[in-house]
């Protein structure tokens, strides 16, 4: 069974609620997560993310129990037959020893209407004014043609996106189907503009108007912020350029107990301080035991993509684990650059790490020296570092990497590779493909909280797929590989 990788944040008004979500579903086993947060007050929990699989489903790479388990879909009575992997849900449930059973499996939407424009590389549409981002990992309904949304008709189609908000008018997609045209009209997003006097809101580019009947879930708009930065659901009764007209608005909330099992998966919004952030609205804090998977604490900054999993204390996640979602992680210099045909985007490649292919896109952001804005900014011999996911394919003789980000550097002979182990035979390792060598008498091996392993130690930790970091040293276009460090 091959899972997804796909998210889901949420953010609602004050109090502070946590959200539930998923990342990464890479097992998709029946038993619970990590093990590292139990089952809560009276061995209840809930949890938002996308369906990797059925026989019950798979959410967040744990198996639900659904007999008995009420089911809706958009609000209304559902069947399991009704959902789709790529759906977002979300699961309350109880545990019992291993088992995890669900008493109710939510699956809504994040947008819905017409198709206004899709983009030529095949990585956005925009649909309500929304640009709907899509990438390797969001599961295409067969009900689009060719499975491929190139193949979408603007001003002509229809489609439901599930997905989570990313950030105000920017959506990432995890599913998407094509319905019968005219539809819904359906949006999640955060408010900006709120002019109550106007009865106006705006998400995104779009401007949202409503009258007081629509509003009744809703705080009371008085302040100088309004509804500003909330999370709200609107359905639309017209829609026409940029104005959508309201039947509803009402807030995204979730609320949970203290206590219970929670995994939250998001884009980091605001951090306080060192191991003190938000994802999307939710308060997180580590402490001296939380365990970081793909990162350390000081990379946890605006805009980067994690999954926590901990437990709420007086409204705010206390991690216990802290996973980077996008694992992925190298450091080297620019060996070639394969522009595309917009020179903006590309590939590029990395001196002493073939086969490693770095695919760069509409969607990879920018930063380091110099302020680049695209492919064009960076030469043959630049030191570079690259954070994503793996691509397909992922072969001896390519592997790709999907850059989400790519940064320019100060001039360095160190270089980095992370990522999960294809194979390892003491003392060789693969890792995206590229050998590791850490047959030298200095070569140093470290667990995940930096402390020292002894060979066979690490050697007996790791398997297939296992996250590891290598670090070494680049001399005449050779690596020397230095120190290995377990990341999972």
């Amino acid at each position: 069974m091959n899972c997804l990788y796909s998210t889901y944040i949420w953010r609602s008004f004050l109090p502070l609620v946590l959200i539930g979500t998923l990342g990464h579903l890479g097992g998709c086993g029946s038993g619970g997560g990590s093990g590292n947060v139990d089952g809560g007050i009276g061995g209840t929990g809930i949890s938002a993310g996308a369906i990797s699989g059925f026989s019950s489903i798979v959410v967040n790479d744990v198996r639900y129990e659904t007999a008995g388990a009420t089911i809706t879909v958009d609000d209304q009575p559902g069947t399991e037959s009704d959902l789709k992997v790529g759906m977002v849900v979300t699961v309350q449930f109880t545990i019992s020893g291993p088992t995890r059973r669900a008493t109710s499996v939510e699956a809504e939407d994040v947008v819905e209407g017409p198709v206004e424009f899709v983009a030529a590389d095949g990585l956005s549409l925009v649909v309500l004014k929304q640009t709907v981002l899509v990438d390797n990992a969001t599961v295409i309904d067969t009900s689009i043609p060719g499975q491929d949304i190139k193949n979408l008709k603007p001003g002509v189609d229809h489609v439901e996106v599930s997905g989570f908000v990313k950030t105000s008018g920017v959506i990432a997609a995890t599913f998407l189907e094509r319905k019968a045209a005219p539809g819904d009209l359906e949006l999640k997003g955060f408010v900006s503009e709120h002019n109550p006097a106007a009865q106006t809101f705006k998400i995104g580019s779009l401007t949202i108007n409503y009258d007081a009947d629509d509003i009744s879930e809703m705080p009371n708009p008085a302040g100088p912020q309004g509804w500003n930065g909330l999370l709200v659901e609107v359905k639309g009764s017209a829609f026409s350029d940029s104005l959508l007209t309201a039947t509803k608005v009402e807030p995204e909330q979730l609320p949970l107990v203290d206590g219970q099992l929670a995994e939250i998966e998001g884009f980091v919004t605001r951090v306080v301080g060192p191991g003190d952030f938000f994802l999307g609205n939710v308060r997180v804090q580590t402490t001296p035991s939380t365990v970081f998977q793909g990162g350390t604490v000081d990379e946890i900054v605006v805009g980067v993509e994690l999954e926590v999993e901990g437990s709420v204390r007086n409204g705010v996640l206390i991690a216990t684990e802290v996973e980077f979602e996008d694992s992925v992680k190298l450091e080297g210099n620019i060996a070639a650059k394969l522009p595309g045909p917009d020179a903006r985007f590309g590939t590029l490649t990395l001196k002493g790490l073939s086969p490693i292919v770095v695919e760069v896109n509409s969607q990879t952001e920018f930063k380091g020296q110099g302020d680049p804005s695209d492919l064009t900014a960076f030469a043959v011999d630049d030191h570079v570092r690259v954070r994503g996911r793996k691509g397909t394919p992922c072969t001896p003789s390519e592997c790709r990497v999907v850059a989400t980000e790519l940064e320019k550097r100060d001039p360095d002979a160190d270089v980095i590779l992370q990522g999960p182990i294809d194979s390892a035979n003491d003392p060789i390792l693969v890792i995206l493909q590229v050998t590791v060598d850490t047959s030298d008498p200095q070569f140093q091996f470290e667990d995940v909280n930096d402390n020292h392993l002894s060979r066979l130690q690490f050697f007996n930790a790791i398997k297939v797929g296992t996250l590891v970091k290598a670090e070494g040293v680049l001399s005449d276009n050779t690596i020397r590989w230095e120190e290995a460090e377990l990341e999972d």
